[in-house]
Parts: C-alpha cells; sequence; structure tokens
C-alpha cells in the first residue's frame, strides 16, 4: 500500500484513537500498509493448521495492542492467534465463539463462522478534492467487540499537514474486514460527498454489512449507480444480516446522520450526498382530491420550475385544506472516472537507473536475449546537446 515519500517521517502525526475519551490516547499514525496483507491458507498446509481457508492476517512487529484500538487487520483473541516468528495472525474459519472477556459475538454467526472470511475492502473519495484533503484516519470498528482499525489514506507525498499543499495525495482508504458481520465506519473529518466502497474479491454471495456514522452533515445520503442510477432507500428500517434483503440495500436516518448498506462481494455501491429543497404549498382543495390530480401538480410543479418530474417527491399532505410537504432533489449524473496509464509508472530517477543498469547487464552479457532499449517502458532517451 503506498504512502509516504522516501524523504518524509514516517511517523507522520498523531491523532485521537479513542473517539469516546478523547485525547485519552494517541497512537503514531502512518501507513500500516504491511498490517493490512491478507493471505488465504486453500488447505492449511502453509500455516501448518491442516484446515481449509485458514486465514494469515497482517505483517506486524507486535501483537496489536490490548485494548483493540490499533492500526492494521482487525483480529478477534480465541479466533486469531499471533505468531511472532511470522509476525502475523492466523484465523481459523468455522469459529463459534470468541475469546473476548465479554463473550462477543456477531448475530449471526456467518455459516464461515467469527471472521471466517476476511475480504480486502476499499473505501474511495469521489469528490473532486481528493488529491487534496482526506479524512483520515478512517476509523473500522465491530461494534461490541472493542477491535478497530484506524486506517489511514492510501498515499501522502510531500508537505501534507495543510490543505493543498501535497505534491501527491490519494484519498483513498484500503483495508481488510470479515464478510458476513456488521462494521461500523467512523470518520476523524468530514467525509467528501461522494465515495465509493466494494469488496474486490468477494464472491457474490459474500455480504457485509456498514453502517457509516457521518456526523454533523446534515446534507442527505443516497445510493447512485451508473447503471440504474439514484436507487430508493429502504422505508422501514436499516437492512440487517438476516433480512434476506439484497446487496445494495441501504437505509438513511437523518435524525441520527447515520447510513446503513448491505454490500455484496465484487459490486460498486457509489454513496453520494444532496441538498434537497422543501415547499409546502397551501392548496384549495381536500387531501382526496389532491391524490386524484396528484400527477397533474407533480408535472405542473416540474414545467413550472424547468426541472424534470422525478425530482419532485410528496412527503407528506396534512389534511383540512391540503397542505403539501414537497421535496424537489438534485438530478444525479455519472462523476468522471480518471484514466490511469501504468506504462511509465516510474518517477525519471528510476526510469533512468533501470534503464543502465539493463545496459550495464546486456554489456557484461548477464542477459543473453536481444533487448531493444528504445523499446523498453523504462528506457528515456538522453537529453539533445545543449545548443
Amino acid at each position: 500500500m503506498p504512502c509516504c515519500s522516501a524523504a518524509q517521517k514516517v511517523d507522520m502525526f498523531a491523532k485521537y484513537i479513542d473517539p469516546l475519551n478523547p485525547p485519552a490516547n494517541l497512537l503514531p499514525i502512518n501507513c500500516a500498509g504491511p498490517r493490512h496483507v491478507l493471505l488465504r491458507d486453500l488447505d492449511g498446509s502453509l500455516s501448518g493448521t491442516g484446515i481449509s481457508n485458514t486465514t494469515i492476517l497482517g505483517g506486524y512487529t507486535r501483537r496489536r495492542l490490548a485494548g483493540g484500538v490499533d492500526q492494521g487487520a482487525m483480529v478477534v483473541p480465541g479466533v486469531c492467534n499471533y505468531r511472532s516468528t511470522w509476525g502475523a495472525y492466523v484465523c481459523l474459519p468455522g469459529q463459534q465463539s470468541s475469546g473476548l472477556a465479554n463473550g462477543w459475538k456477531p448475530d449471526p454467526i456467518p455459516s464461515t463462522g467469527i471472521l471466517g472470511d476476511p475480504q480486502m475492502f476499499v473505501l474511495e473519495s469521489r469528490h473532486d478534492d481528493r488529491e487534496i484533503r482526506v479524512f483520515d484516519p478512517v476509523i473500522f470498528s465491530l461494534p461490541g467487540s472493542g477491535q478497530v482499525d484506524l486506517v489511514t489514506n492510501a498515499m501522502d507525498q510531500g508537505c501534507c499537514f495543510g490543505y493543498g499543499f501535497c505534491q501527491k495525495r490519494l484519498n483513498a482508504f484500503w483495508t481488510v474486514l470479515p464478510t458476513g458481520h456488521t462494521v461500523a465506519v467512523n470518520f476523524t473529518g468530514s467525509p467528501g460527498r461522494f465515495w465509493r466502497v466494494w469488496l474486490p474479491y468477494a464472491d457474490p454471495s459474500a455480504q457485509l454489512l456498514l453502517q457509516f456514522n457521518i456526523g454533523d452533515v446534515s446534507d442527505r445520503r443516497y445510493l447512485y449507480t451508473t447503471a440504474a442510477g439514484r436507487l430508493p432507500p429502504l422505508t422501514n428500517g436499516p437492512p440487517t444480516l438476516k433480512d434476506g434483503s439484497a446487496g445494495g440495500s441501504y437505509y438513511w436516518d437523518q435524525v441520527a446522520m447515520t447510513f446503513t448498506l448491505k454490500v455484496s462481494g465484487g459490486d460498486m455501491y457509489e454513496i453520494r450526498t444532496e441538498s434537497v429543497l422543501y415547499i409546502t404549498p397551501k392548496l384549495a382543495m381536500s387531501v382526496a382530491d389532491f391524490y386524484a390530480q396528484q400527477t397533474t401538480f407533480i408535472s405542473s410543479l416540474a414545467s413550472v420550475l424547468g426541472i424534470d418530474p422525478s425530482r419532485i417527491r410528496i412527503a407528506k399532505v396534512v389534511p383540512g385544506s391540503a397542505v403539501v410537504d414537497v421535496q424537489i432533489v438534485e438530478a444525479p449524473q455519472p462523476l468522471p472516472e480518471t484514466p490511469f496509464n501504468m506504462t511509465y509508472n516510474m518517477d525519471l530517477d528510476s526510469s533512468v537507473a533501470t534503464a543502465q543498469n539493463i545496459a550495464v547487464q546486456v554489456a557484461a552479457g548477464n542477459i543473453t536475449y536481444p533487448v531493444d532499449l528504445s523499446k523498453d517502458p523504462t528506457y528515456f532517451p538522453p537529453p539533445p546537446p545543449p545548443p
């Protein structure tokens, strides 16, 4: 996981790690890429457990902090055991209980067991300031277990202690989350208006329930896909892992400022923010007459405002002379995708050094097959002589 430049110190700064009791504990935050290593031992021979689908998590130089709040893939005592010779945790599938003092276990227990199917998870900012501003660390936790992963953004190069001073910044986050579990997500700063989440390598049948705590950002959130546009929320409460709902089911709680989303393996979900305009006209008609003419009312109002009728929603109708609460929402559009050209994915100094080393190896006879440096993607021709 890329992060800081070599010239920049690894421990960039200390941030609050206990949102309920700041600043009781401070931890130097760094990139922690190796602590999110995920290996799946398909037959148990590598780990020596002899159990298929044993998981090996993290590259640690020490155990995770005893309180559970740390950087690195979340583990559960009794399910995952630390091996100091490897600097990693070995987690067994099919476990039905944990070694936590409070007896925590997920409800329901996944078919693969507690932490039986950890998967790579990505949260990516899609906001237009994603290469300038970050809201890290993003705090992932297993509610009730005390296990927390503090995840920093994928890359910061240069002076990144302010807003907009980085040479290069990528406001995206990679971690490891267990499918079949509920995971709470908290942001250190105000999250961007648009983000995308997905489990890129999980089986399509695998699901994960995410509870995003948005904080004090009052604008409403909704789910969007390029294929279907705006997706409607559930109206009878948040989805659960037991209700049989499909991936993409979500619920926005305007009072609690929480966004609950069920994610299925392999699918991308874009969470967007929108401002909503509320108007409350009083109409000289009964409620029954209004409902009989509701379609005409919406189309007429849309014509007056010059907008598509799909953006107008009737939130509530008060009896008497009909008082109508009307919501006018934004018209969502696809966000541009940033193209990536990996052909020359090296800085100039490294490219020149690589090309020179190839030339030396060819001259020494260590490379016996023909090499045309002019066609090598790392080759940069020498500059023309000065005039």
